[in-house]
C-alpha cells in the first residue's frame, strides 16, 4: 500500500514538474514597416506592398548591407522639381537617398516630412552619385548637395528607431 502511495505521489510530482518546465515562447513579432520605397529603374521610385519588406531588405549573396538610418523628405527647388527620400547612416557617416529630377512617388509630401527611421538596402560603388546643390537638396542644417559611393536598393521607414534596430537585425 505504501508502495502504490508512494508511486501515485512520485506521479503526480512528475507530472507538475513537467507541466512547469515546459514553455511555448510566443515567436518575435518583427516590426512592421510604415512605408517602403524600391528603385523604379527610371531614376525615380516606387512603393511595393509592405508585406514584402522583409524580401526586399534581405541583403542576400550579392555584396548589399544593410545600415539603420536617419529619415528626411525633401522635394527640389527647380522648375521641373523631384522628390527625394534621404537617409544618413545613425552611428555612421554615409548618406543614402532615392528620388530625383522630374521625380515623384510620395504624394502629400507636406504631411509626410520630418525625421523618421529607417533601414536602408545598398551596395558600396567605386564611383560617386551625387545631388547637385544647384537643386536645393540637402540634409537639414546642412549646405545643399549630398554625395555617397553607396547604391540604394530599398529603403523602409520605421516610426521608432527600436523598431528600425529590430527589423535591421532580424535581417542579418
Amino acid at each position: 500500500m505504501n508502495i502504490t502511495r508512494f508511486l501515485c505521489a512520485s506521479l503526480c510530482l512528475l507530472a507538475v514538474a513537467c507541466g512547469g518546465v515546459v514553455v511555448d515562447p510566443a515567436p518575435e513579432v518583427q516590426p512592421k514597416a510604415i512605408q517602403l520605397f524600391v528603385p523604379d529603374g527610371e531614376g525615380c521610385a516606387t512603393r511595393p506592398p509592405l508585406d514584402t519588406a522583409a524580401a526586399v531588405l534581405a541583403p542576400g549573396d550579392t555584396g548589399d548591407e544593410i545600415a539603420v538610418t536617419d529619415i528626411y523628405f525633401t522635394e527640389e527647388c527647380t522648375g521641373a522639381g523631384g522628390q527625394y527620400v534621404l537617409a544618413r547612416e545613425i552611428d555612421g557617416f554615409r548618406y543614402f537617398w532615392l528620388g530625383g529630377h522630374a521625380c515623384y512617388f510620395v504624394e502629400g509630401l507636406a504631411s509626410e516630412t520630418g525625421l523618421v527611421f529607417g533601414v536602408v538596402r545598398y551596395r558600396m560603388t567605386a564611383g560617386i552619385s551625387e545631388i547637385p546643390a544647384h537643386v536645393c537638396v540637402a540634409w537639414p542644417g546642412e549646405p545643399d548637395g549630398l554625395q555617397t559611393y553607396a547604391k540604394t536598393s530599398a529603403i523602409a521607414l520605421f516610426e521608432q528607431l527600436e523598431e528600425a534596430k529590430a527589423f535591421a537585425g532580424a535581417l542579418k
